[in-house]
């Protein structure tokens, strides 16, 4: 490996990020803007390659679905939204898994996240988006 190509391994970083939407205790329910994560220069060019999210509660009859929005962008970031099974705490072992539209994972300084709730299901309490993001 030449020096050049050591120095770039060493200088490749990853982060998860843990972004708490709904608190536990609360009922989750469906609409845009539940919250907003707002982009700041320490991550400024990192690339979003992967998204999961959970719930304290699961709900007991319908999945629910989720979905990413880039204020920035003024576009949803997931091609096929984060979706989580009815009885089941996390998207893991959904069905259909996320898709990250490769036009909207760069990341950029000022830009807004939102998090988006496009069915909520019955019953289910609490939401955590977790976002994998990376400098290359």
């Amino acid at each position: 490996m030449s020096r050049r190509e050591l120095s770039k391994s060493f200088n490749r970083i990853e982060r998860i990020i843990h972004w708490r939407v709904v608190s536990a205790a609360e009922s989750l329910t469906s609409g845009d803007a539940k919250d907003y994560l707002h982009i700041d220069e320490t991550i400024d060019g990192y690339n979003l390659y992967h998204v999961a999210a959970a719930v304290d509660d699961p709900s007991s009859s319908s999945g629910i679905s989720l979905q990413l929005y880039s204020m920035g962008d003024s576009s949803d970031i997931l091609s096929t939204p984060i979706t989580i099974d009815s009885g089941d705490y996390s998207s893991k072992e959904a069905a259909s898994q996320p898709v990250i539209n490769p036009t909207y994972r760069k990341l950029a300084t000022g830009d807004r996240l939102r998090a988006d709730v496009d069915a909520n299901g019955n019953g289910a309490k609490g939401l955590v988006y977790h976002l994998g993001i990376r400098n290359y």
